[in-house]
């Protein structure tokens, strides 16, 4: 693999980027690059090269496919002579491979649904956040294997701000960060599980803008149409409301905090693997999580 790509790689992962590293494996014939060539493909961003022409657009094609469903490997072969009509002749295989950082979920709320999700979700593989703005709710005993953050909604999107951070190795009195308290990328869940409809609405208002892989909301279909009708009076995107899962979960009929945080979680997991879960809604029309 060229060092440059893996430099780009390495990069991106660190920033929580997901990619999809696409390499030549067999080349034969008159094929114009040679096998162990290697580009990494994110969303906005293409680095390097497996020859140009149809072939390397199919394969970044199939890696952007790639990037919004679970799709983790796939083979792409391709023709040079037939496919491409290339009078040198030749053929290639294309191993696609995404790679990325762990998902990430953030969690606002630390109550009763909150604290189930983050027990949950740590289980399948999430790195977990939790934000509350009363310290009694994200203790170390409530939430052991969270990151805790206790502040006012609003000074979790100001970058070079902190919270009083409720993690033990990071004492309240500790001084300011150099960066932003989350970082949001295609690769970040989040959930809104705060106390009341209208700190929900709240959440939603700062996440507008941001590129994440899933927003969902709680609440009952009544609760969630009235917050949405607010905040598209104010002039927020009808897609960008319709984007939001609402209400958050799939449809079981979950009542107890522990059945809500199963269904949200089975309702990431299929987001993660498939993209768009919403067909599994089908036919449901409940009155969840109210």
């Amino acid at each position: 693999m060229n060092t440059e790509i893996l430099k780009y790689i390495n990069a991106d992962t660190a920033a929580g980027l997901t990619g999809v590293l696409c390499t030549i494996i067999e080349a034969q014939g008159s094929s114009p690059r040679e096998a162990g060539t290697s580009m990494w493909v994110t969303a906005d961003v293409v680095r390097g090269t497996v020859g140009g022409g149809v072939s390397e657009h199919e394969v970044i094609k199939k890696a952007h496919e790639m990037l919004k469903t679970g799709d983790v490997t796939c083979i792409i072969k391709k023709n040079l002579t037939a496919e491409e009509g290339l009078a040198c002749g030749g053929a290639i295989q294309v191993y696609l491979e995404k790679i990325g950082n762990d998902p990430e979920l953030f969690i606002f709320g630390g109550g009763h649904v909150g604290r189930a999700l983050a027990k949950v979700a740590s289980f399948i593989g999430f790195r977990v956040t939790v934000w509350d703005d009363r310290t009694d709710c994200i203790t170390e005993d409530l939430f052991p294997k969270a990151r805790r953050l206790c502040c006012p909604l609003e000074q979790l999107f100001l970058e070079g701000k902190t919270a009083a951070s409720q993690d033990s190795a990071a004492p309240q009195e500790s001084a300011p960060e150099s960066h932003p308290l989350l970082l949001f990328h295609d690769n970040v869940y989040c959930v809104a599980v705060t106390r009341g409809h209208r700190c929900d609405a709240d959440v939603l208002r700062y996440l507008y803008g941001k590129k994440l892989a899933y927003i969902g909301m709680i609440g009952s279909f009544e609760k969630n149409a009235a917050v949405v009708k607010m905040l598209a009076d104010e002039g927020i995107s009808k897609a960008y409301l319709d984007s939001i899962y609402k209400p958050i979960g799939l449809p079981i009929k979950a009542e107890t905090p522990e059945e809500i945080a199963i269904s949200i979680a089975a309702e990431l997991i299929a987001v993660r693997h498939h993209g768009n879960p919403k067909l599994l809604r089908s036919g449901y029309a409940d009155s969840r999580h109210g």
